[in-house]
């Protein structure tokens, strides 16, 4: 089992040649067997929840882009979305981190200490978007009645925060059971279709709220 389609040439020669069952999960990448999602339309739904709730100035925490193939995408998809409703997603509003929730409080720091600061977060998985509430509470800002914050994966824990965390929700589990059914189908050389892509969905919660008209920082 492999996890993102993007690593050094030589490693898929190596694995393709070996001829040993290799099953591709979260992208796929037109070699191997794989079960996937549609990142790109993940941030899509993520930005898109934003701007329909009035966002115009929406920030990104994404993990290292360097060989992460699902972030580059999600960042991709989110932009599009900004874009296509005539907004943008500069420079100054992404930031790297390291897929911790630590990172999720250094990355939120960074934007909430800019000037002319987000509305709204978008965190590249939902570890990022609870340290940015937890940053957020740090700071005495109100999630969502200053800063709405959104992440990407689902996981059980974000039903659970105060405020519960919007996400759009990446079937893990079935990720799981479907590489394991591809993988046993391979050992025993029975046919499997080439890429399986699973849905995502967006799950609204109370992390997230119409932009505020009036205040301090509302744009």
């Amino acid at each position: 089992m492999l996890v993102g389609a993007e690593r050094a040439h030589e490693t898929t020669t190596f694995l393709k040649g070996a001829g040993i069952p290799v099953v591709l999960t979260w992208c796929s990448d037109g070699f191997f067997s794989s079960v996937t999602i549609d990142n790109d339309l993940a941030g899509r739904l993520a930005a898109q929840h934003l701007i329909d709730l009035g966002h115009r100035r929406i920030g990104m925490i994404t993990g290292h882009l360097h060989f992460n193939d699902r972030q580059r995408a999600r960042l991709a998809g989110a932009t599009a979305a900004l874009i296509e409703a005539g907004l943008c997603l500069p420079q100054q509003l992404v930031t790297e981190q390291a897929l911790t929730m630590a990172g999720g409080r250094a990355g939120c720091a960074t934007l909430l200490e800019l000037d002319d600061r987000p509305t709204a977060l978008i965190g590249g998985v939902d570890l990022f978007a609870i340290g940015c509430i937890e940053e957020a509470h740090a700071r005495g800002i109100d999630v969502p009645s200053n800063l709405s914050v959104i992440g990407i994966d689902g996981l059980d824990m974000s039903a659970h925060i105060s405020p519960s965390l919007t996400t759009v929700n990446v079937p893990t589990a079935k990720i799981g059971q479907e590489t394991a059914t591809k993988l046993i189908a391979l050992i025993q050389r029975d046919g499997v279709e080439a890429s399986t892509q699973l849905p995502v969905e967006l799950i609204v919660r109370r992390s997230t709220a119409v932009r505020r008209q009036t205040g301090p920082n509302t744009r």
